[in-house]
């Protein structure tokens, strides 16, 4: 019976077929090693370009090595780039910069031979695709009308309160590095940008850079300390805190001075607290962010009890403690004496309307 013999056969085949297969399955199953989980991925945050045509994904490993993938919506278009911390797009859809370090491994390596941990910024031009690189550079921000790219160099130790700032021009691609900078703050419009210079302990001012003319102009320079430095989010608006030493008192005497426009405006106007029947007694103005609404009528600052400094008399019992910091803290420790105060108690806010100081506080 030949139809028999067939189907027999037929059957025998297929069994075998089916059995090999199911071999083949088990054997592609392998067992997951401790050594396998750091290459486990996990998504670690996406953003999308203003028009829409470029996606950008970090992605990080369970074994600490992360890489960044840069697609094109429309297109097969990618660029995957490993190790890649702070990344952004411009305003206007036409830039993508990324800071690039060495691997973990690598960084821990340097550390430990106390060598610096250098980074580089990459520019990259997504129609051309065309690269500019930027050596030790720390981090960055576009300007909000995509002209320039400033970007904050590393500083020149661990120690160091101050750093380069490079303003880089994305048409014609000239760059003017402005050095000594402690902070800086950009104006909604891109064309300002206010920084403070601290070129040695009693030498500091805010000065205001144009990037359009590459030009330098001093709003303010002393001996006292500048902090805080803000622009209001939609104005022209500029305002910091100047402190002096009280040789009484633990931390600084903050004075407010504010620009309603500081592209007009040529002298400030200033709040001084030891001035202002207003003011509580026994408080200051703390070192805390500052406050301004989008057009920069007013402004929020806070203030903290201001304690008096303990006089020794030279006993044991009441000589202060030893001051302990360590090399690698972020923050110097003289920046960490400033801040101490600010950071143990809770801080008031305090709106301000040009030279009058109202009563009514906000938070705790």
């Amino acid at each position: 019976m030949p139809g028999r013999s067939s189907f027999v056969r037929f059957f025998v085949v297929s069994v075998l077929s089916a059995a090999t297969f199911t071999g083949t399955l088990a054997q592609e199953k392998p067992t997951l090693k401790p050594s396998d989980y750091g290459q486990w991925e996990v998504l670690r945050g996406a953003k999308l370009s203003n028009d829409g045509r470029w996606l950008l994904v970090q992605i990080g490993r369970v074994d600490g090595e992360t890489y960044t993938v840069i697609r094109n919506c429309d297109t097969p278009d990618r660029i995957a780039v490993q190790n890649v911390g702070k990344a952004e797009f411009s305003e206007d859809s036409k830039w993508v910069a990324y800071i690039v370090g060495p691997s973990r491994k690598e960084a821990e390596a340097l550390r430990e031979q106390k060598k610096p941990v250098e980074t580089k910024l990459c520019l990259k031009n997504l129609a051309t695709g065309a690269e500019t690189l930027f050596e030790r550079a720390q981090n960055f921000v576009f300007t909000r009308n995509s002209k320039c790219l400033v970007v904050t160099k590393q500083p020149v130790s661990e120690q160091a309160n101050v750093a380069d700032l490079e303003v880089y021009n994305l048409t014609d691609r000239s760059s003017v590095v402005l050095t000594n900078v402690a902070l800086f703050d950009i104006n909604r419009d891109g064309n300002i940008i206010g920084i403070v210079v601290e070129s040695g302990p009693k030498s500091r001012g805010v000065q205001l850079f144009f990037p359009e003319t590459n030009t330098l102009s001093q709003v303010l320079w002393g001996k006292e300390m500048v902090s805080s430095l803000r622009f209001a989010p939609k104005s022209n608006a500029l305002a910091f805190y100047v402190g002096a030493e009280n040789e009484k008192k633990v931390g600084l005497s903050n004075s407010i001075y504010y620009y309603r426009d500081v592209s007009k405006d040529t002298k400030p106007q200033v709040f001084d607290q030891n001035d202002s029947k207003d003011f509580p007694k026994d408080y200051r103005i703390v070192e805390a962010p500052i406050g301004m609404p989008d057009d920069g009528s007013y402004i929020e600052f806070g203030i903290t009890r201001w304690e008096d400094k303990i006089q020794t008399s030279g006993k044991p019992e009441e000589k202060p403690n030893v001051d302990v910091w360590h090399y690698k803290d972020i923050d110097a420790y003289p920046l960490q004496q400033r801040r101490a105060q600010f950071e143990k108690e809770p801080s008031f806010s305090m709106p301000l309307e040009g030279r009058q100081v109202h009563s009514c506080f906000f938070g705790d």
